[in-house]
């Protein structure tokens, strides 16, 4: 088990929100060892189904069509009090300012590294009472996740 202190958050839920087919299978196949995973292709999807899947974390990209994550992140924050990290091409720092000033917890530029990600998430789900430890990044973090994401 690469990430042996994630053993715990297995029942937690990560919804995650990209337009790209390929870049929600990268992220399913990256947390579905760890976490319940769920994947919508739209803000819109996000919006009429976040109660219903009740997320402990939402990664979300940026730019899709219909509603852009930052839409969706405003909607779901009003109706639910959870952590909402972006994933996104959009690196300028004007952005990701921006982007953070409207309700994210965390910002993700793609593409990212596996150790990016568990960083991120062991914000959220790392430590506890019972093992102040952190989660691991990875044993393999200089690997890239660069095919879209």
């Amino acid at each position: 088990m690469r990430f042996k202190h994630l053993l715990t958050a297995k029942a937690k839920t990560i919804l995650c929100v990209d337009d790209e087919p390929f870049n929600l299978s990268i992220l399913q196949c990256l947390l579905e060892d760890h976490f319940h995973v769920v994947t919508l292709e739209s803000g819109i999807q996000a919006l009429d189904r976040v109660h219903e899947i009740n997320p402990d974390l939402v990664l979300i990209d940026w730019m899709m069509p219909e509603m852009d994550g930052l839409q969706a992140t405003t909607l779901i924050k009003q109706q639910m009090n959870i952590p909402v990290i972006m994933l996104s091409a959009r690196d300028d720092r004007k952005d990701i300012d921006f982007a953070l000033s409207h309700g994210l917890d965390d910002y993700i530029t793609k593409p990212f590294d596996e150790e990016s990600l568990f960083a991120s998430l062991n914000k959220f789900f790392g430590v506890n009472e019972q093992n102040k430890d952190p989660l691991p990044a990875t044993a393999t973090s200089e690997r890239k996740v660069s095919n879209g994401l």
